[in-house]
């Protein structure tokens, strides 16, 4: 996700100073995708940490995906929705 999310901002031609917050967002929502995946598959970080802990790993992960889209200056009610739907992904 990290790497889409930096070329679509080449592509918006969202100046390099302006990119930070849309870059970690990038890097929380890679890692909640990878998280959920893991406990839809059974492997992963649900045998690290069991099914409990990845999740409890996802929803923290959800969470600063949240904090970081509050940090960039534009509308992200979408993105907020992708998030809530990913982070509650049950199939």
């Amino acid at each position: 996700f990290a790497a889409a999310v930096g070329m679509a901002l080449w592509v918006a031609g969202v100046p390099e100073r302006e990119q930070a917050p849309w870059r970690a967002f990038g890097d929380e929502l890679g890692l909640l995708f990878q998280i959920v995946d893991d406990i839809l598959d059974g492997d992963g970080y649900v045998l690290a940490h069991g099914e409990d802990g990845a999740r409890a790993l996802a929803d923290e992960a959800a969470t600063r995906a949240r904090q970081r889209l509050a940090d960039v200056p534009a509308d992200t009610s979408t993105l907020v929705d992708i998030v809530a739907g990913l982070a509650t992904r049950t199939s």
